[in-house]
């Protein structure tokens, strides 16, 4: 008897440092609970990066709406969720756990699990615990936690959670309390992930695959089929069919009997998951060819090479395969090359480049570092702005990050109507009860409304050619109608495609009057997106008892016991060099915007608010006589 527990002992932990089957992190193509690594979305190559986003050790994400979630395996292991459109950072959820006791074998194989979500629960792994957790917006909640050691991904159902542990036995829990099934009985063996289709559990164990049913507190073994000694890759399920690859072997087998239908050599050895199309499976081989067979005969349509391993994914009538920096995509009929999609930041290491989700319109894409976003070239519109403070000969740009994309209808770029309206400076109402919005700003008041062409700017009718409507839940409106009615210039950039804003508009010949007195020869002016008046200075200082003088490309102002500094290239360097301007101390305000327009114009632009504000200066900019009113005393 002891004997047989030293061996079982010993078997134990030939089966713990045996690696498993090709497949760590399963990818979920738009979450679909039968990981078939297939997507009916259209996403059609060439392709561009939108964001990136650390995830070092991370396998693949798990996708919910609108929220990314990435599982780091750092020290500690921490799950991360970033926003789809930008990527940018919301929230992350650090596992400090430790193991318990019996969990020390596995210290040196730490988990390199993937996230899943489900019902709006995400399940993650640590190193030592399997936890569900709750996303609140701006911080992930724990719902329950149970010990759990693995190196796979969770796979949930609406009625359970599965996941194969370090043991290499199959657990099951209750996705809402935690609490484990099973619990009367041995749980199933498994070296993988399992694979779930119509009520069946599928799992591969000892070079046998094994179906189950699960009646909630208990299981019964349907059928087991031994598929001799060679390690097999990752079941895929679709259509009561498992598809399966042993080496350079692939099989189609009966998921009803567990008998073999079809079986195929292959030019070589598959490299990961298989990927199902509709009527075709997606297979690549270690020579960095992709091949395609028929589900129903396993006949071979096509072989294309040009990947790099890892496991495809098919996205309509697309398949992604891995590249070095890059991804490209195939023609899911004939192999042919359609286009790729490369990292352009943060600067590439010639790592391999795998796809792993879709969503959205999304390919998300990871190497050994990074998670990428990549879309379609000509569905990656930006709106660009210029920047509040800019400097040197050239007027930069900063893109406006929304939390939906822009899109294009008919010609016209709509945007998310809030954050438009935000930037603009815009007060905003909403009618629900009308399903319209009314938008107010110095004055000029816009009213549109839901999947209506017909708008008013101050009572006046206008037809649009694209109304107004919801995507995603989220009002979008036309970029152009709503930033030109409140006096912005917008152009399109074909080319790159860009929507450009510009935030001011300007009035070269503006009279000037300061104290009442008319100055010789006037100022230009130009008035901000935010309706901040910005003034050549160069005029303005000698008639008020101050001088201005120009050295390279700084500027300084003398004005009373005052030295104002300005450089247009540094922006956040102009400063006055005391402690109090006029009446107000420096710390209580700061400049708004500084142009420079040194080099070619001559001109020096500033925010008059720079010194208005501080000194308390009187200002009247009477646009209709062009006219600008400054009273110093």
């Amino acid at each position: 008897m002891k004997q047989q527990k030293k061996l079982l002992v010993l078997l134990v932990l030939i089966l713990i440092l045996t690696p498993s089957t090709l497949a760590y992190g399963w990818p979920l193509a738009n979450g679909d609970a039968r990981n078939s690594l297939y997507s009916s979305t259209t996403i059609v190559p060439p392709l561009e990066q939108r964001w990136w986003s650390s995830a070092y050790g991370a396998i693949s994400p798990a996708v919910d709406g609108y929220n990314v979630y990435i599982r780091r395996n750092g020290s500690p292991v921490e799950l991360v969720a970033v926003d789809l459109v930008s990527g940018q950072y919301k929230w992350d959820l650090r596992f400090n756990d430790q193991p318990l006791p019996g969990q020390g074998y596995y210290v040196n194989h730490p988990p390199i699990s993937s996230p899943a979500v489900k019902n709006g629960i995400i399940y993650v792994c640590s190193r030592w615990h399997l936890y569900a957790i709750k996303d609140n917006g701006n911080n992930g909640e724990i719902l329950w936690s149970v010990p759990v050691a693995t190196n796979h991904p969770p796979i949930v159902t609406d009625s359970a959670v599965y996941i194969a542990d370090f043991g290499y036995i199959l657990r099951s829990f209750d996705p809402k309390t935690g609490e484990e099934f099973w619990k009367g009985q041995a749980p199933p063996w498994t070296n993988s992930t399992p694979t779930i289709g119509d009520g069946i559990i599928f799992t591969d164990c000892n070079q046998a695959i094994n179906a189950y049913r699960n009646w909630g507190g208990r299981y019964t073994n349907l059928w087991t089929k031994n598929m001799g000694a060679t390690e097999m890759g990752q079941i895929v399920y679709q259509n009561g069919m498992l598809y399966v690859s042993q080496g350079d072997m692939f099989y189609g087998i009966s998921a009803a009997t567990g008998n073999t239908i079809w079986q195929r050599r292959l030019p070589a050895k598959v490299t990961d998951s298989p990927a199902l199309g509709i009527n075709n499976v997606y297979i690549n081989l270690v020579d960095s060819s992709t091949v395609d067979l028929d589900l129903k005969s396993g006949a071979q349509r096509w072989r294309a090479y040009g990947g790099t391993g890892g496991h495809p994914l098919v996205v309509g009538n697309v398949v992604y395969v891995s590249g070095i920096d890059s991804i490209t995509g195939l023609d899911a009929y004939s192999g042919k090359n359609l286009g790729t999609g490369t990292i352009n930041w943060p600067p590439v290491h010639k790592d391999k480049l795998f796809p792993v989700a879709v969503a959205k319109g999304f390919l998300l894409c990871r190497n050994k570092d990074y998670l990428f976003g990549f879309l379609p070239t000509d569905e990656n519109i930006k709106i660009k702005l210029d920047k509040i403070l800019t400097y040197d000969f050239y007027q930069l740009q900063q893109e406006i990050i929304f939390n939906r994309l822009p899109v294009n209808i008919n010609g016209r770029v709509l945007v998310p109507m809030r954050k438009i309206f935000e930037i603009l400076g815009a007060t905003v109402k909403w009618d629900g009860t009308t399903n319209s919005v009314t938008a107010m700003k110095d004055g000029k008041v816009i009213k549109l409304t839901i999947d209506q062409n017909t708008v008013s700017v101050n009572g006046e009718k206008i037809v649009l050619d694209v109304a107004p409507r919801l995507i995603d839940d989220v009002t979008m409106v036309p970029v152009r109608f709503v930033t030109e009615s409140f006096d912005m210039q917008v152009t399109w950039d074909g080319l790159n495609n860009t929507v450009n804003l510009s935030g001011y508009r300007d009035f070269p010949v503006q009279k000037l009057v300061i104290d009442g007195q008319e100055i010789p020869g006037g100022t230009p002016l130009r008035l901000m997106y935010n309706n901040r008046i910005m003034i050549d200075i160069q005029p303005l200082f000698p008639y008020i008892g101050g001088t201005f003088t120009k050295f390279m490309n700084e500027v300084t102002i003398e004005y009373g016991s005052d030295k104002v500094r300005i450089i247009p290239s540094a922006p956040e360097e102009s400063r006055f060099n005391t402690k109090y301007v006029g009446t107000k101390p420096v710390n209580a305000w700061s400049p708004q915007e500084i142009t420079n327009e040194l080099w070619g114009s001559g001109h020096c632009y500033v925010d008059l608010g720079y010194f208005a504000e501080p000194y308390e200066w009187q200002t009247n900019w009477d646009r209709a006589n062009k006219t600008l009113y400054i009273t110093t005393k």
